[in-house]
């Protein structure tokens, strides 16, 4: 299995079958990709989230990625449906990713092959955005068969694989996510619009809404005067 050290292997995506008896050549090219958090649309995570299902089973170590964080939340949901979750308690990280590791028992096993099935319906309540800093690893394999010859001198070659590693070059992508513009260029973007069409700037705003505030507040709290001409003295 070909993946980046801070996330853990999936045998789906990032394994790579050798067969014996040839040489499998597995090319693979690496790209880094940096997204931005809250407020932002990417939303992205560099812990797990907080609460029930991840704080009962994760340790300090286990480092975020939305892969693990989606089968963690998966299996918990699977296991509180089909109400197995009181015979797992304890059960660490590992266990928590292998679907086939949960709900083993004649009872609950059809729940759980069920809900496997459709997993977005259970997978609903789940918050597991992506990572902010990952590394995306992509492989090309290619095979060839060993010669008759070799086999023939050595039988027991087909009991043995060979497998060629290379890089697809050695730069490496990075993709930055970046706001396409800040709060200061807009502000002075607006401002500058405002100032061409219709001739005021933000301190001229300003200005008039600070002597508006000042004139309500006077008006709202100035004193009615009595009238001198019905005074008797």
């Amino acid at each position: 299995m070909i993946h980046d050290r801070s996330r853990l292997p999936d045998v789906n995506s990032d394994g790579v079958y050798i067969p014996v008896g040839m040489t499998t050549y597995v090319g693979f090219s690496m790209k880094k990709v940096n997204l931005l958090g809250k407020p932002f649309d990417s939303n992205c995570h560099t812990s797990w989230p907080k609460g029930e299902p991840y704080n009962a089973f994760l340790a300090k170590d286990d480092k975020y990625s939305e892969q693990a964080c989606r089968k963690v939340c998966l299996h918990y949901n699977i296991m509180k449906e089909c109400e197995c979750l009181d015979l797992y308690k304890g059960v660490d990280y590992q266990q928590m990713l292998d679907s086939d590791a949960i709900c083993v028992d004649e009872v609950s096993k059809r729940c759980r092959e069920k809900k496997i099935e459709d997993p977005e319906s259970t997978m609903k309540v789940c918050n597991c955005p992506k990572r902010c800093e990952d590394v995306q690893i992509t492989t090309t394999v290619s095979q060839m068969a060993w010669n008759t010859r070799i086999i023939g001198v050595n039988p027991t070659a087909m009991t043995t694989a060979n497998l060629v590693l290379y890089a697809d070059g050695f730069a490496i992508s990075n993709i930055i996510e970046s706001q396409e513009i800040t709060a200061t260029a807009a502000l002075s973007t607006v401002g500058g619009f405002m100032n061409m069409f219709t001739g005021a700037s933000f301190l001229l705003i300003y200005e008039a809404i600070s002597i508006l505030a000042i004139w309500l507040y006077k008006v709202f709290t100035m004193k009615p005067s009595h009238d001198l001409g019905t005074m008797d003295y």
